[in-house]
């Protein structure tokens, strides 16, 4: 069964405008098309000292605790936003995105977890 469906050409080409510099942004290069942002489980930024503390040898409850809480963020993410997935066709110097939908929910769900 298919996980994705390509979205149709006038949608492709709407949002590779919306989207510039995605293959600057797949290989982390500098673009000023976006702002990066991050996630953690972690009520503030964990330093040096509390990196290992909270990082080396977590019980498995609380590992649990922390996917939890991540699949939690997921489900909402996916519930409140429109979720794509994008892929480069055409030769590697010409290459542009194609954007394409997931199939079901669940196809969205194992792909972000």
């Amino acid at each position: 069964m298919r996980k994705f469906l390509a979205l149709d050409k006038k949608t492709q080409i709407d949002l590779r405008k919306r989207f510039p510099d995605l293959d600057k942004l797949l290989a982390v290069e500098d673009t000023n098309a976006y702002t990066y942002m991050a996630v953690s489980v972690f009520d503030r930024w964990l330093g040096e000292v509390d990196s290992i503390k909270y990082l080396s040898d977590v019980s498995k409850e609380e590992q649990q605790i922390r996917d939890s809480k991540f699949i939690k963020f997921a489900g909402k993410l996916i519930n409140n936003t429109e979720v794509l997935n994008f892929t480069f066709k055409g030769r590697w110097g010409n290459a542009l995105p194609q954007f394409r939908k997931f199939t079901s929910s669940t196809a969205k769900e194992n792909y972000l977890m």
